[in-house]
């Protein structure tokens, strides 16, 4: 546990030298919420609420989901594992004492907490700046209860990235898959619109997969302050980072073998 500790230590540190890209994709999300704010605000025009929510809950909506996305750091796993293995750099990983799967996880760890401390004190100067159209309805049982179901969806997400990079040692290019994975996450998970607009039916279907909890869960909670589902959302989440686990250990298994330390 030590040596990992160290891992996701060195990580940090690298994170401070290079924070620069970390606040250009803080301030990008910014931008994301003035969008929002100015679109929502033309669309409640004529309504007082929609899909449930009200104008001030949905620019809270806005701006706690983009803080609760910015947390996830794990999207670099998929670039660095492709080129490693194509480069044959992935070698490095099978000569140290280190596991690559926790090797990459204390990593990305690292990264999420850096983002969290950036990312958080300009979500709180941003909230300020919008505190008159801002509408929680939340306690702290509740917001701890947001932060577990985020911290189990951005283990899935980390499983998932990783996952998908293995797949480099059988596929050479995997680059439109992550283009095409990045694309539909950004509807499924919550942060393009609230899940909360499609038809129930489609809301129902996606109850049973981890996406549904990942960002748009904790975030709708937080601001409707219902946690009714807490408990079957803790559940799905824990049962499906298992089954992530299970299939990384059986793919890696059969794929490692194709890996001949030279690149492919």
């Amino acid at each position: 546990m030590k040596k990992y500790f160290e891992i996701a230590k060195i990580t940090f540190k690298a994170e401070l030298a290079y924070r620069f890209d970390v606040i250009i994709g803080i301030l990008l999300s910014v931008c994301r919420i003035i969008l929002s704010f100015i679109l929502w605000s033309a669309l409640f025009k004529s309504k007082d609420t929609i899909a449930g929510f009200s104008f001030n809950m949905m620019i809270t909506y806005y701006i706690v989901i983009s803080f609760l996305s910015k947390l996830d750091m794990s999207e670099s796993i998929v670039n660095q594992l492709s080129n490693e293995i194509r480069q044959g750099k992935f070698s490095k990983y099978l000569v140290q004492p280190v596991k690559p799967l926790w090797y990459f996880i204390s990593s990305t760890c690292a990264k999420t907490v850096f983002t969290f401390c950036i990312s958080g004190a300009v979500t709180t100067v941003f909230a300020l700046i919008f505190k008159k159209y801002l509408s929680f309805n939340t306690s702290l049982p509740i917001a701890l209860a947001a932060l577990c179901i985020n911290i189990l969806g951005l283990i899935f997400l980390m499983l998932l990235n990783y996952f998908i990079g293995i797949l480099s040692f059988k596929f050479y290019d995997i680059g439109a898959l992550n283009i095409i994975k990045n694309n539909i996450f950004e509807f499924i998970t919550g942060t393009f619109i609230p899940l909360s607009l499609f038809p129930i039916w489609v809301q129902s279907s996606m109850k049973l997969f981890p996406f549904y909890y990942i960002y748009y869960y904790p975030a709708a909670i937080i601001v409707t302050g219902d946690k009714q589902s807490v408990l079957s959302a803790i559940t799905i989440l824990i049962c499906w980072n298992l089954f992530m686990l299970v299939t990384i250990k059986i793919t890696y298994k059969e794929l490692r073998k194709r890996y001949e330390g030279v690149g492919i």
